[in-house]
Parts: structure tokens; C-alpha cells; sequence
């Protein structure tokens, strides 16, 4: 049986989930969202957890997204379970009950960004890139991307990312507020080590309900899944 592509430790009170295929940008499929899920479960039940990083193996790609490849192989009963899987993970991140934070370095597109945007924080290094490709391509965000982007840069920036598909720098990124910070490679694990510490200062009860706040229009509905699965299935098709 295949193993996800996916490691896990902890650090003080954090735990660290990282995307590990560096050779093919850190792209994922639903091995990994299923194990990403079963570790969030995890580490929502265990007390000493307070916060939880999620990053990607190497320094070329935090992650490039869905695994094309096992995509592309799909019937369509596989597809729309690879969407709905997708969401449910994603929703699950968005509203989970501790802070999450994406480090970003090098390449950040797609499905990595959609990953990114269900994180509560995103910092990034200075080598980051992001950016949504899937036009380009023939297929959408089909995670609750565009939903999530927009939320969080606003409708027109939005709007020109994912039609335009073309890529952000850092110094782009942090001006839109798309990511939190922006580091150098000298100061990224300090920095990053000094705000997962003073996420874990904070009250395990008050950030729960201050994260049930924040998180009330964070979610895809049911509507909005079925109707990514159809757009889906319908530019397969084409």
C-alpha cells in the first residue's frame, strides 16, 4: 500500500506538518489530504499541542498543489471525491480550533495556495511565488480557493490573480495582504520560531472562541462544493 507523502514532529507546543515530495514541487492527492486530516484530528484532541505549521520539504516549492498526474487519471466519480475530499479537509483547516500558520518559501500556486489560505497566518519567505495557474490549464481552484482569496485580499485582486494567472513576488504578496510577513533567509527560523511562541502564550480557550469568530464565513457549503464538482466535471469534458 502507498504511503503519503507527508511528515509530521513537534517543537514546544507546535506541530509541524510538512509536504514532503520536494522532486515533484511538494503536489499532493488524497493520500495526503486524508493524512493531513487524521493529524489535524490528532492534534485537535491533544492538549499540549497549541498551534499547528504547516511546510514543504526543500526550498523550491512550499507546495505547486493537486498531483496532476493522479488528477488527470481519474474517472469522474474520483474527481468529485478528490474535490469533496479537498473541502472537507480545507474547511476543517479553516475553522480548526488552534492557530495555524503556512511558511512559505519558493513556489506557492494552486492547491499549495488554497493550503495556504485555510491557514490563519502566512508567512513567507523573500523567494516566495504564488499565484493561481489553473486557468491557464483548463481547470479551477476547486478547494474553496477563490472563495478563501477573495476574503482575503478583496474581490478586484482576486479577481485579477485568478484570471490573469499570473505569479506574485513576495514584496507583490505582502502589499495585497496575501501573506502576514515577509523574511530574509537569515532571520526565517528565528522569526518563525518567535511568532509560533507567542501564538502558544495566548489562552487554548479564548483562541478557540476568538477562531469560531474569525472562522463563521470561512467555510464552503455543501452548494458551493456540489457546484465545483459540476464546473469541474464539465471542463473535463470539453
Amino acid at each position: 500500500m502507498s504511503e503519503a507523502y507527508i511528515e509530521h514532529y513537534t517543537e514546544g507546543t507546535t506541530l509541524f506538518i510538512v509536504l514532503n515530495r520536494p522532486e515533484k514541487y511538494n503536489c499532493f492527492g488524497m493520500l495526503e489530504l486524508e493524512a493531513v486530516e487524521q493529524l489535524l484530528m490528532d492534534a485537535e484532541t491533544d492538549s499540549e499541542i497549541r498551534a499547528v505549521a504547516f511546510q514543504g520539504k526543500g526550498e523550491k516549492a512550499f507546495s505547486t498543489g493537486a498531483n496532476l498526474g493522479e488528477f488527470k487519471a481519474l474517472d469522474d466519480q474520483g474527481i468529485a471525491d478528490w474535490i469533496r475530499k479537498g473541502h472537507v479537509v480545507f474547511n476543517y483547516l479553516a475553522c480548526f480550533p488552534k492557530p495555524t500558520v503556512a511558511l512559505l518559501q519558493g513556489y506557492v500556486l494552486g492547491g499549495g495556495l488554497e493550503l495556504a489560505l485555510a491557514c490563519d497566518f502566512r508567512l513567507a519567505r523573500e523567494t516566495v511565488v504564488m499565484g493561481c495557474p489553473e486557468l491557464r490549464h483548463g481547470w479551477l481552484p476547486g478547494w474553496g480557493g477563490m472563495h478563501r482569496l477573495q476574503r482575503c485580499i478583496g474581490d478586484a485582486a482576486a479577481r485579477e490573480l485568478v484570471f490573469l494567472s499570473e505569479n506574485l513576488d513576495a514584496a507583490a504578496a505582502l502589499r495585497l495582504g496575501l501573506v502576514h510577513r515577509v523574511f530574509g533567509k537569515v532571520e526565517w527560523e528565528p522569526e518563525c520560531s518567535a511568532w509560533l511562541e507567542k501564538l502558544a502564550l495566548a489562552d487554548p480557550e479564548a483562541v478557540k472562541m476568538a477562531k469560531a469568530a474569525f472562522s463563521k464565513d470561512s467555510q464552503t457549503d455543501a452548494t458551493a462544493i456540489s457546484e465545483d464538482v459540476q464546473r469541474t466535471l464539465r471542463l473535463r469534458t470539453k
